[in-house]
C-alpha cells in the first residue's frame, strides 16, 4: 500500500509553508494548510477539530488557543473515529507537535496575559 504518500506530501506542503524559502524561510503556523491536507484523507476528525477551535474560540477570544487545541484534538479524533488508520494518525500527532511549536510565542504571550483575543487589540 502507499497510503503513506499524500499523508508525506500533506505534511510537506504544511512544513512548506511554515517555513517558505519565498519569505526567507518564515510564514504562518501552517493550521490551514495541515486542515487542508487532511480534509480528504480524514474529513469527520476534522471536522471535530473545526469544532474544538470554534468552541474554544468563542468561548475564549483566543485563535491561538483554538488552533493548538484543534490540532491536538484531531489525532484524538482520528484514533477514535478511524481505528487502523496508522498513517493518518501519526502525521496527525506529527502536525499536532508542529502546530503547537510554531505557536510558541503565542503560548508566552498567553501565559503572559498578553496575546491578541479575536476582535480586541493586545493589551501591553
Amino acid at each position: 500500500s502507499q497510503d503513506w504518500i499524500p499523508i508525506t506530501l500533506g505534511v510537506a506542503a504544511t512544513v512548506g509553508h511554515v517555513f517558505s524559502v519565498f519569505v526567507r524561510f518564515r510564514g504562518g503556523k501552517g493550521v490551514a494548510t495541515a486542515a487542508g491536507a487532511v480534509l480528504g484523507l480524514a474529513p469527520i476528525p476534522l471536522a471535530v477539530s473545526a469544532a474544538v477551535w470554534i468552541a474554544l474560540v468563542w468561548a475564549t477570544g483566543y485563535v491561538s488557543l483554538g488552533s493548538m487545541a484543534g490540532a491536538a484534538a484531531f489525532p484524538v479524533a482520528v484514533w477514535l473515529l478511524q481505528p487502523g488508520d496508522w498513517y493518518v494518525l501519526a502525521a496527525g500527532v506529527a502536525l499536532a507537535a508542529f502546530i503547537v511549536f510554531t505557536h510558541r510565542a503565542n503560548i508566552r504571550r498567553l501565559l503572559e496575559g498578553r496575546e491578541a483575543r479575536f476582535g480586541h487589540h493586545a493589551t501591553s
